[in-house]
């Protein structure tokens, strides 16, 4: 009995400290299909209240800026330039002395990638930003798409 006690104690513990884990922009994501060669990824984030997030173009000096990342792009696929990013906002920080520019409420990024290895149908994505509220964290999101079914 005391080991199923214990058990049930050890599980409860680890659903309890997983459901705290922040998680404060929540994505969706889709491909499209442009050319043979080409696609476009969209990235839609909805950021939580009062939370803001990052953009890619946050000035050195300030805040961790957004990083969009491909894993198995060498020699598969090339991405065309940085992400288009929605609208964002930009305000100077007094801690830091820089203008910075970040999300409120949402986020769209969207990236076009030419493919350049037809043997390869998978494209692989790695967000990684910062969000922050009265703390900030450090966030990372990986996004798979299968050409070949689009």
């Amino acid at each position: 009995m005391k080991k199923i006690s214990l058990l049930f104690f050890l599980f409860f513990a680890f659903v309890t400290s997983n459901a705290q884990i922040l998680d404060p922009v929540k994505w969706t994501s889709k491909i499209e299909k442009k050319s043979d060669t080409e696609y476009l990824l969209t990235f839609d984030g909805a950021i939580e209240t009062d939370w803001h997030m990052y953009s890619q173009f946050t000035p050195d000096g300030g805040a961790l800026p957004l990083e969009v990342l491909f894993p198995n792009s060498k020699g598969n696929f090339e991405p065309a330039g940085k992400a288009k990013e929605s609208e964002t906002i930009t305000e100077f920080n007094d801690v830091f002395k820089v203008d910075e520019t970040f999300f409120k409420e949402k986020v769209q990024l969207q990236q076009l990638v030419k493919i350049t290895n037809p043997n390869n149908g998978l494209i692989q994505v790695e967000l990684s930003y910062q969000v922050c509220k009265e703390v900030c964290i450090q966030q990372n999101k990986y996004f798979e798409f299968d050409v070949k079914k689009v």
